[in-house]
């Protein structure tokens, strides 16, 4: 059975320079995507994050406006059509999401992947631990069993070896 992972924008972002920090996890985790190992699930906010984003990056590496927005589209299209990735959502994830930002008063983004992990039964994956998650990590991992590259690498790369 292929495994399920929700996955954070930042984990997608740092897939994308050898010079990130977690870009080693995070191109591993991609690439497991790539061949069929994981499931990948994100939501239509963690797509546009991507590609904004992955827009920034581009130019910040020396793309031209026209080449980074080209690069990010493809990305984008990439996400979208992928036979491995699902772009997710309900109004059982927004609802869901809503009660995660009140619960936990974190960003709306990580709300909304939380939420998805929930209804989907996904594991929840992030580069590592947000500003805003730090004060309720017990609790997250405690309620949705969230991962960090940064800090549960042993055991998420288990998962995407199956």
């Amino acid at each position: 059975m292929r495994t399920k992972l929700a996955i954070d924008t930042s984990v997608w972002i740092e897939s994308l320079c050898p010079s990130f920090a977690f870009y080693e996890k995070a191109r591993a985790l991609v690439d497991a995507v790539d061949k069929g190992h994981v499931f990948a699930l994100v939501t239509p906010l963690t797509a546009t994050e991507v590609f904004y984003i992955s827009y920034r990056v581009y130019q910040e590496l020396g793309l031209s406006g026209r080449d980074a927005l080209k690069k990010s589209g493809e990305l984008f299209d990439y996400m979208l059509s992928h036979p491995y990735i699902l772009v997710h959502t309900d109004t059982s994830v927004m609802r869901e999401a809503a009660l995660v930002k009140i619960k936990y008063g974190i960003a709306l983004s990580d709300s909304y992947l939380l939420a998805l992990s929930r209804t989907q039964k996904a594991l929840p994956v992030f580069c590592k631990v947000e500003k805003e998650m730090k004060e309720v990590l017990k609790s997250l991992r405690q309620e949705f069993n969230v991962g960090f590259l940064s800090k549960d690498w042993d055991e998420l790369s288990k998962l995407i070896q199956r």
